[in-house]
C-alpha cells in the first residue's frame, strides 16, 4: 500500500539498515519529494525518489517484492522514460537475503547491476587535527563569503544533492 506522507513516519524503522542513505530521511520527513510504499505487515517498504529507489525491511515477503516489480515496470520506470531520465539506481541493504530477492523487484527490467562500497565513520568524536590547508565542509565553511563556490555548493544542496 501507498501510504499518505502525513504517515510516511512509519517506514523510520523499516530503513535502519540504510541509515546512510539521507535521500530516505529527507523523504520521511517531507523534506524532498517521493513516495512510500509498505507491505501489509508493515515488514518491508520502498522508498522512490527522484534520488533512486531504495528498498528496506524484511526481504522475505515475496508478494510485496512482485507488487514492487510490477509498480516499478507499470508506473514508475516508464514515467522517468518520459520524462528523459533513463537512468535510476535500485539501492537495498547489504545482505544475502536481499541480494537473494532482487531477482524478483528486477525481474523483466533489464538493469545492469553495479557495485557500491559504502563506508560509515563517526567523525563527532575524532581529535586528531586535520591536515594544513584542509578544512570541514561544515556550517562556517558555508557561511563564508571569501571562498569561491560555495553558492554553487549551497544550490547542489537545496537541489536535493544527495
Amino acid at each position: 500500500m501507498e501510504l499518505q506522507s502525513k504517515n510516511y513516519t512509519k517506514a523510520l524503522d523499516i530503513f535502519q539498515d540504510c541509515k546512510n542513505h539521507l535521500c530516505i530521511h529527507g523523504v520521511i520527513r517531507g523534506l524532498i519529494p517521493g513516495r512510500i510504499f509498505m507491505a501489509d505487515d508493515s515488514a518491508t517498504a520502498m522508498v522512490a525518489s527522484t534520488e533512486g529507489i531504495y528498498l528496506g525491511g524484511n526481504p522475505d515477503n515475496d508478494l510485496f517484492l512482485r507488487e514492487m516489480n510490477s509498480l516499478l515496470r507499470h508506473e514508475i520506470f516508464p514515467k522517468l522514460d518520459a520524462d528523459d531520465v533513463l537512468d535510476y539506481v535500485v539501492y537495498y541493504p547489504q545482505s544475502p537475503l536481499w541480494e537473494a530477492k532482487m531477482d524478483i523487484v528486477m525481474k523483466d527490467l533489464y538493469a545492469m547491476k553495479s557495485g557500491r562500497m559504502t563506508f560509515s565513520h563517526d567523525l563527532g568524536n575524532t581529535d586528531a587535527p586535520l591536515a594544513d590547508g584542509v578544512i570541514p565542509v561544515d556550517q562556517k565553511l558555508l557561511a563564508r563569503e571569501d571562498c569561491i563556490g560555495v553558492d554553487d555548493v549551497l544550490e547542489e544542496i537545496s537541489n536535493q544533492w544527495p
